[in-house]
């Protein structure tokens, strides 16, 4: 037991997790970038079209991140890191002549739909607040039912209210409550 090592950071299932933040941070995302650079780079060579270029930053460096992202928090520098990374690699590491967001945009409005790394990451953690409320409703409902179940039975004055004809429907008040508060 007394010689268990123990480790500043582990790998597991491809993402590096460590004690602190900005360690795991060098370790998961800097490597990838130097690597999508060195890729960008042998793609330059080729005389490949502005559509072209976007496409293979969706396709050959965006699609790098993703686990990574869906995995880990990103802090915001490494997050305009990987989008200098793409976006010169859509003007061939020269002066940009459009703006980010102009590229960005459909097709129709004059864009590219270049994807934007940051958008990206906040989709993704949204989604990911979104999943997690799903799972935790249930259990609030199941809560809030258990708890008008007891006060029904503690409380003998909503039998009063019963008796009195009164329109108050306690399965109704309770969606009502958790309607109000999810739509906020």
């Amino acid at each position: 037991m007394c010689k268990i090592p123990i480790k500043e950071s582990v790998k597991y299932l491809g993402i590096h997790i460590s004690k602190n933040l900005n360690d795991g941070q060098i370790k998961n995302f800097k490597p990838k970038i130097q690597k999508t650079k060195t890729i960008f780079n042998m793609w330059l060579q080729r005389d490949l079209s502005l559509l072209g270029r976007v496409l293979l930053s969706k396709a050959d460096g965006i699609s790098r991140f993703v686990y990574p992202t869906l995995s880990l928090f990103v802090q915001e520098s490494l997050c305009k890191e990987i989008n200098n990374t793409l976006i010169n690699f859509v003007w061939k590491n020269k002066s940009h002549h459009l703006k980010k967001e102009i590229l960005a945009g459909p097709r129709d409005d004059g864009g590219v739909e270049l994807l934007d790394y940051m958008d990206m990451n906040y989709t993704f953690k949204t989604k990911w607040i979104k999943e997690y409320f799903k799972k935790t409703i249930p259990l609030v409902l199941h809560t809030t039912e258990y708890f008008w179940t007891n006060w029904r039975a503690k409380f003998s004055h909503f039998q009063l209210f019963q008796q009195q004809n009164c329109a108050l429907s306690i399965t109704f008040l309770r969606i009502k409550l958790l309607s109000g508060t999810m739509s906020s």
